[in-house]
């Protein structure tokens, strides 16, 4: 158990690495879980609340499984991928983060699967929400995630971020769209998508 700590656990260029059954939880000024320049490590069955920036944060890493982790209350998003690829994310809670509940930054090529993001977006307006994919972030694939009064989007899709498939989700109640993408963000499909009464 790491609590109110500077920081809370961090990996950088280190491989084949599990981390499992953690609580990282208030960090003062930085991440739950930090994950930068690595590949092949397992993040599973982990709490990461109230921290001062990410629940856990992945920056530049290939292959890491991100999953049955909670993630709640962060001053940022609960899990940020940036300019990482081939990862997966299954199986998370994310709750109560002050930006998105997941976002991807310039992030493609990996799998975003039976995930749950409730009331995230408290801090923010446009731009934030459940899931978020930005700048760049291709061909993801994204599958029976559950998307519940996020606040502004349930799904956010911009700054040209294309090719991403979205199938069997459920997007309700959020506060401004269930589901956006802007103009620059091309061929994406989006199969079987449940909305219902946004707020």
């Amino acid at each position: 158990v790491i609590v109110n700590n500077a920081s809370g656990i961090y990996v950088d260029d280190s491989d084949f690495n599990i981390i499992i059954g953690n609580t990282a939880n208030s960090t003062v000024v930085f991440d739950g879980i930090h994950i930068y320049n690595s590949l092949n490590n397992t993040v599973v069955n982990n709490a990461a609340n109230g921290n001062g920036r990410h629940g856990i944060y992945i920056y530049n890493s290939i292959n890491i499984s991100t999953k049955n982790n909670s993630i709640n209350y962060n001053k940022f998003s609960g899990i940020y991928l940036e300019i990482s690829s081939n990862n997966s994310i299954l199986n998370n809670y994310a709750s109560y983060n002050n930006e998105s509940g997941i976002k991807l930054f310039n992030s493609s090529s990996n799998i975003i699967a039976n995930n749950t993001a409730y009331s995230n977006g408290n801090g923010s307006t446009v731009g934030y929400g459940g899931i978020v994919l930005r700048t760049g972030s291709d061909y993801n694939i994204l599958i029976n995630n559950t998307l519940t009064l996020n606040n502004a989007s349930g799904f956010y899709l911009n700054g040209a971020s294309s090719y991403n498939n979205y199938t069997n989700n459920n997007a309700t109640a959020n506060t401004q769209w269930d589901f956006y993408s802007n103009e620059s963000s091309l061929n994406n499909i989006v199969i079987n998508l449940t909305t219902r009464q946004n707020l």
